[in-house]
Order: structure tokens, then sequence, then C-alpha cells
């Protein structure tokens, strides 16, 4: 709008101005979204085999995935307490014929 009316010098210092606050927010990283860690809780029965599938995909699918031995034995059992509920609600939902 400034450049519209003659007034070239307030047009340019105006887009300096913006460019340089432009500037100095992209190279502090204003607004940017921050890096979050997520905690996934897994619940399976015992067995080695489903622990195996279950590591494989984890590696396959997540950034980062930490699993820590003490953890392996709370992680079994939340896992096969998870299964049961999920037993637990299709033997509810299937028909008895």
């Amino acid at each position: 709008m400034a450049a519209g009316v003659g007034l070239y010098s307030v047009a340019i210092a105006a887009t300096l101005l913006i460019n340089l606050a432009v500037i100095i927010l992209t190279l502090t990283n204003f607004g940017k979204a921050r890096k979050r860690n997520y905690l996934l809780q897994i619940t399976y029965p015992g067995d080695p085999e489903t622990e195996t599938q279950i590591e494989r995909i984890l590696k396959k699918t997540l950034s980062e995935n930490k699993i820590s031995k003490s953890e392996k034995r709370w992680i079994r059992s939340s896992i096969r307490s998870l299964l049961s509920c999920f037993a637990q609600r299709r033997e509810k939902e299937l028909p008895v014929t």
C-alpha cells in the first residue's frame, strides 16, 4: 500500500523488517513442534513366539523402542490381561449356536 501512494522508502523498510522477523523466527525454531515421547503398553500371553512377533513389529514401526528387562515381566502380565479382556469381549459379542 505504501508503494501505491509513493512512499517507496516506507514500503522497502517494512519489507525488510518483515523479512528480518521471519528469518529470526526461522533460525530460533519459534513455533516448531517439540519432540514428544509416548508410552505404549501392550499386554500379551507370556509365550516367546508372541513376544518375538510383537518385538519385530515394534522395531519395524517405531522410531525408538526402549524396553528394559525389569519391565518385561510387567509387560508380559499386562499383555496377558489385555488379551483376556479382548477374549471375554469377543465371547460376549459372538452368538452361541
